[in-house]
């Protein structure tokens, strides 16, 4: 099941935060959560204004 607030993206200048927004499953990579990561580095990466990708987690646990 798709959840499109599972990925947040929010640009700061040149930087664009990419942060895992599954708090309650400690931010647990799944499927569906490593298509929407892939996909938005490629994008950071194709977009001149992003100098730096930066990846971060909700809540108490970055990554389980």
């Amino acid at each position: 099941m798709s959840d499109d607030t599972a990925l947040i993206i929010r640009d700061e200048g040149p930087v664009r935060h990419l942060i895992l927004n599954r708090p309650q499953k400690l931010n647990a990579l799944d499927v569906d959560q490593h298509v929407r990561i892939k996909g938005a580095v490629e994008a950071a990466r194709d977009d001149d204004s992003v100098r730096v990708p930066v990846l971060a987690g909700e809540g108490r646990a970055f990554c389980a």
